[in-house]
This record gives C-alpha cells, structure tokens and sequence, in this order.
C-alpha cells in the first residue's frame, strides 16, 4: 500500500460504480444547495469529515482518525477537510462498511 499526502473532505462509497453523469452531478451539488435525485441507491457510507469522521448515512459506518488533523481547506475555502502526510496518519473505515460493499 502507498500513503496518501494531501487533504481530503466529502468521501462517500458505493457498492458499484458510479456512472460520469452522476459523479459530475454530486460534484456540482457540493455546497450549492443543489439537489440531486440519483446517488443514493448504493450508498454504503458518506464522510462529510467536518472535524470527525462520523458517518452521514444512517448506516453507523463512523471511521477511527488515526494522526490525521482536521483544518485543511476544502476546495471552497472551508477549513473543514482533513490533511494527510503520506505515511503515519489514516482514517480507518469499520468493517461493516467493508461488508456493506459486496
């Protein structure tokens, strides 16, 4: 496995692949107030990571913050994502999110 060194924020899974169309739309809806009918179904856990790593779905998939810090900037400008420096610091998903996606 690599680390990963930057900044996330927003993280959701699906247990299938999102077409482009609907990965365009909840890109788009991202802090607009925009609404968007699809990307619900198959929805195994959404991390809005807003200083925790809680679950937004009513699934309970909450993650463990291992060394990662909050406060980074989203891509609006938010200090509300969380930074990463390639190694030492994760945010582990449970395993019943892992069970959901088969």
């Amino acid at each position: 496995t690599r680390g990963f060194l930057g900044a996330l924020d927003d993280i959701r899974i699906y247990n299938w692949a999102l077409p482009a169309n609907e990965v365009t739309a909840l890109y788009n809806q991202y802090g607009s107030g925009t609404k968007t009918n699809s990307g619900e179904n198959g929805l195994v856990g959404w991390w809005k990571l807003n200083g925790d790593a809680k679950d937004a779905t009513p699934y309970g998939h909450n993650c463990t913050v291992n060394g990662a810090t909050s406060g980074a900037t989203d891509r609006e400008g938010n200090p509300d994502a969380y930074s990463f420096n390639g190694g030492s610091n994760y945010i582990s998903l449970p395993n019943g999110a892992y069970d959901a996606l088969s």
